[in-house]
């Protein structure tokens, strides 16, 4: 065999094998060895796919495939009316708005109501609302209170 030949194919192999070791450890550790930090948290670009953490799962895409978690809505909690001797600064705090309405919690309790998914990962309802992932209707749905402002009423 030609020594070219034997080199050319020695490589191969070598970039093949790394390649199948790299792809193997997204199943061992949940993450590529060669591999690039996405903005996703737990997500990362590997040499030709990208990992996505979801939940305990890692998920594995062709390279430049976007991908969402599931996000099943499970709860949507305030916190503060099981948290013992927790005190609320009497001051509203506004965490959405739209069109016509803002909207607000009557103390500083906005990082306290959250929405809990499937996966058992939570964020602050402001976070998913802003996400599109709840609407104003389903914290009417989970019970948690909250204040209305006309915006045409501030003008007038």
């Amino acid at each position: 065999m030609k020594k070219g030949l034997k080199i050319f194919l020695i490589t191969l192999g070598s970039i093949i094998g790394l390649l199948l070791i790299d792809l193997l450890c997204v199943f061992i550790i949940d993450r590529p060895i060669f591999a690039l930090k996405l903005k996703t948290p737990g997500g990362y670009s590997g040499v030709l796919y990208d990992v996505y953490k979801c939940g305990k799962d890692a998920k594995i895409v062709a390279k430049g495939t976007k991908l969402s978690c599931a996000t099943e809505v499970v709860d949507i909690v305030d916190l503060t009316l099981t948290a013992e001797d927790f005190v609320c600064a009497e001051a509203l705090d506004k965490f959405y708005e739209d069109m016509f309405n803002e909207y607000y919690f009557s103390c500083l309790k906005g990082a306290y109501v959250v929405v809990k998914y499937a996966d058992g990962t939570e964020e602050s309802v402001a976070s998913a609302l802003n996400k599109g992932i709840i609407k104003i209707s389903d914290l009417d749905t989970y019970k948690i209170h909250y204040y209305k402002e006309k915006k045409f009423d501030k003008i007038n």
